[in-house]
């Protein structure tokens, strides 16, 4: 690894005396290629960070056809990855669009959402209302909980966060009824279910099965396969109609059912992966989301399919 000070000097040098690579190279004694090597060294040890201030999108001709041909009010597309971070970017972009028209927003259990949440930038919302789409998920895994993303979209733009005290799966129906029963959980459902936005995302099968592996058995899993889910929506399931799964799963959910979901006016999914197209395309053709955020080849892929 080259020395941060030297670093710092080749990236002075590049960026704000705009001289070339070449340049460079004969100033510190050394070549071009050896140049290149240590300006993206800078920008991989944060010795370097660049800002663009643009909101030109990337992908303005995908997301015009989004709008147009699947019928949706708006469309966000991001560059493919293998990581999160650059739908994270471009669900920023989206949130950033569509908070300020909102009074309420409810957020669904999602690592997209809280991505795009992490990179929101400047918005000062202090009159929002920002409830959970269901209760929250114990243990230590909680990069993903509703409650943790509304907290921290309430940190980011100053609305208020409203909490659900209770867990996203109760351990049997009784107990879901039971919890269901308390007038302050029902008030709070009732008012995330009257919310002008939700803000989701959407999973498949497996990414469920494994993200809930320590809370529900793989027999429910097998269950909801027979039953015909191909996805989910802070687990509540749904089939290739768009339509909800009854299960016993279902029963003992503490959140907005997908019904309650389709009643707010404004529903943005943020999503994408090759391994989502199949969920996505059924969240959009279904009418459960009304604006998506999703990379370019889920994009292009649902196109191809229309």
């Amino acid at each position: 690894m080259t020395d941060r000070r030297v670093l710092g000097r080749v990236a002075r040098l590049y960026y704000e005396e705009g001289l070339t690579h070449a340049q460079i190279a004969e100033l510190i004694g050394s070549s071009r290629v050896t140049v290149t090597r240590m300006l993206a060294e800078a920008r991989s040890e944060g010795v370097v960070e660049i800002v663009i201030h643009s909101e030109e999108p990337l992908f303005s001709e995908l997301e015009r056809r989004l709008v147009t041909e699947l019928g949706l009010s708006a469309a966000w597309v991001a560059p493919a990855s293998h990581n999160s971070t650059a739908l994270g970017r471009t669900g920023g972009r989206a949130l950033r669009a569509v908070l300020p028209h909102a009074r309420s927003v409810t957020v669904g259990l999602s690592e997209y959402v809280r991505d795009a949440v992490a990179h929101i930038g400047e918005l000062s919302l202090p009159d929002l209302e920002i409830y959970p789409f269901g209760g929250g998920r114990p243990g230590r895994h909680i990069r993903s909980d509703a409650h943790d993303v509304g907290s921290a979209l309430s940190a980011r733009v100053g609305g208020t966060m409203y909490a659900l005290p209770a867990q996203l799966i109760a351990r049997d129906i009784a107990s879901a009824q039971s919890l269901l029963g308390d007038p302050h959980l029902q008030s709070t459902l009732r008012a995330a279910a009257a919310a002008d936005l939700a803000i989701v995302g959407v999973g498949g099968l497996p990414r469920a099965q494994a993200f809930l592996a320590d809370w529900v058995e793989p027999a429910v899993f097998d269950e909801l396969r027979g039953l015909g889910a191909i996805g989910d929506l802070s687990v509540r399931f749904f089939d290739r109609d768009g339509e909800p799964i009854a299960s016993d799963l279902d029963r003992r959910v503490i959140g907005l059912t997908l019904e309650q979901m389709r009643a707010i006016p404004t529903r943005l999914i943020i999503a994408g992966g090759p391994e989502k197209t199949e969920v996505i395309r059924t969240a959009v053709t279904s009418g459960i989301a009304t604006a998506l955020v999703t990379d370019n080849e889920v994009a292009q892929a649902l196109l191809d399919g229309v």
